[in-house]
């Protein structure tokens, strides 16, 4: 997902329930979210601390469902997203899915 990570309905930090539920569907569901953060617009674009909370959740929900989170570690977009897509091409082509025969 290319995102601010900006959660504009919660306004606390550490244990914010709405990442909380997305990790726990991602991982109930098998998904590994892959994140690229670029700021939002307006308001929520100019305020350092909310970029910083959301490139946080951004990083936990990527980290705890088997993901990356790629940013900056200054609240500003990226030049430009080819060399996250790069990577993330590199890292899928040498994923695999182990499994376990009885």
């Amino acid at each position: 997902m290319v995102t601010s990570g900006v959660d504009t309905l919660y306004t606390g930090v550490l244990q914010n329930p709405y990442v909380d539920a997305a990790i726990q569907d991602a991982q109930c569901a098998g998904v590994v979210a892959y994140s690229i953060y670029t700021p939002s617009a307006g308001h929520f674009g100019h305020s350092f601390w909310r970029a910083y909370w959301g490139q946080n959740y951004l990083s936990q929900l990527s980290e705890e469902t088997g993901g990356e989170s790629y940013y900056l570690m200054v609240p500003q977009g990226p030049v430009a997203f080819a060399p996250y897509l790069d990577e993330l091409n590199q890292q899928l082509l040498n994923q695999f899915l182990p499994t376990f025969l009885a």
